[in-house]
């Protein structure tokens, strides 16, 4: 197992602890850009989006750099519903990058 698929097992485990928020916090000393990529695909599927999205966009706005380019990805998604796209817009405009205007309006 690589560090990239230990880091998406361990950021699994940190979501379903009895404190996810604790655990959420103790991750941070992974490798950020790791853990930033597996945020990216663990908030991609639906049922991980609805039960983990506001723990994974929260996380993300902790993150610093390397968490600045997975919310405009996410945003982007056109899979995602409007409802679904809120959270990380909110994340994006809280980290502040640039977004682009065609972007917006999306």
């Amino acid at each position: 197992m690589g560090e990239p698929d230990a880091v998406r097992a361990r950021l699994r485990a940190a979501l379903c602890a009895e404190d996810p928020w604790s655990a959420l916090h103790a991750l941070k000393t992974d490798r950020t850009d790791h853990l930033a990529g597996a945020v990216g695909e663990l908030y991609r599927p639906d049922t991980d989006r609805v039960a983990f999205g506001v723990y994974l966009t929260r996380l993300l706005r902790t993150l610093g750099e390397s968490g600045d380019a997975v919310p405009p990805r996410l945003f982007a998604e056109p899979a995602f519903p409007a409802g679904d796209r809120q959270d990380p817009l909110r994340t994006t405009v809280r980290r502040g990058p640039r977004l682009p205007a065609a972007l917006l309006r999306t």
